[in-house]
């Protein structure tokens, strides 16, 4: 059985479907937040869910034992800098306590493997357009970007001192299915927002703001079997992995595809914001150790005629 914290997020819910498809027995978290519709199609992959905020040690002690855990996949956590910076108590207690008490667990034996989820974000003080590798010292500045660089000292420290078998995978500005925003959200970038706003635009004209922004967008489905890559290794020989393409794209190339995709022309004004109100432009983060048993199968064209189309599907099924 493996438990996967933050069932009821984008990449929680995603990694539970990728690893229930390949018959692997699945316990998911949420906390608070439970989505109908993820639930439902949770339910239909059996995959087993509570809800538990993590804080309590004891009680998911138990329930790690109770079901038999051998392994956890940390996706919990306050995601973006602009729920964190008014959210300071529940940003700490999701990024950071609720991690701690899984190592902790880890420590005691209950559990074979930990990875734990972080983003690139923890660069967020290099401007430059170069390229950061996993041996690149991370330079956070905000409260999301410090308590995500905690919670890698953290995995960092145990496996060092402990020697527990955890690992940290970071990535960057996930898109793809099953997000559907309706309005401007910060927290899940510009595609699915340009996405939505398109599909639900009948004009051959359509003007966006931020061309100017730049970003490493990742693929859902790249993350998901990156995960289950690492995953699999029987021991991590590094303690952190980063996925990425190497490759920063500017909205200008998205609106570029995705004109080419619709048939419209797509014009972006020449400005960052509104993405960059609480994101930083950074250079693309990369893996300096090649995994040479993954590759990446989703370039930006290519991810973004995927999710066109998911998008536009009336029965979509995950």
């Amino acid at each position: 059985m493996i438990l996967i914290t933050g069932i009821m997020g984008h990449i929680g819910f995603s990694t539970s479907i990728n690893f229930a498809k390949k018959k692997y027995q699945v316990l998911g978290v949420y906390n608070q937040n439970i989505n109908k519709e993820y639930l439902k199609i949770l339910k239909k992959h059996n995959v087993k869910i509570i809800k538990n905020n993590l804080l309590n040690k004891n009680l998911i002690r138990n329930v790690i034992l109770k079901n038999k855990v051998k392994a956890c996949i940390f996706c919990s956590g306050v995601t973006h800098d602009s729920v964190a910076k008014v959210n300071p108590a529940k940003t700490i207690n999701s990024n950071i306590i609720g991690l701690l008490n899984l190592l902790e667990i880890q420590k005691e034996k209950k559990l074979k493997k930990l990875i734990y989820l972080s983003t690139g974000s923890v660069f967020q003080e290099i401007k430059s357009s170069k390229k950061i590798s996993e041996n690149t010292i991370p330079t956070p500045k905000s409260l999301y970007a410090g308590t995500k660089r905690v919670g890698e000292i953290l995995v960092q420290n145990f496996k060092n001192e402990f020697k527990t078998n955890c690992c940290v995978i970071r990535v960057s500005w996930v898109y793809g299915p099953p997000i559907l925003v309706k309005k401007f959200n910060p927290q899940r970038g510009p595609i699915p927002y340009i996405l939505n706003q398109i599909i639900n635009n009948r004009k051959n004209i359509i003007r966006f703001k931020g061309g100017n922004f730049k970003a490493s967008f990742t693929y859902i489905d790249d993350v998901c079997n990156f995960i289950y890559y690492i995953f699999n290794k029987r021991n991590f020989d590094l303690k952190i992995y980063q996925l990425g393409s190497g490759k920063n794209n500017s909205n200008y190339e998205v609106g570029k595809i995705l004109s080419k995709i619709l048939n419209k022309k797509i014009i972006f004004n020449k400005d960052v914001k509104p993405w960059s109100n609480d994101s930083v432009i950074r250079g693309p983060i990369y893996q300096q150790k090649v995994e040479k048993g993954f590759k990446i199968k989703y370039n930006l064209s290519k991810g973004l005629s995927s999710y066109y189309s998911w998008m536009k599907s009336k029965k979509t099924k995950i």
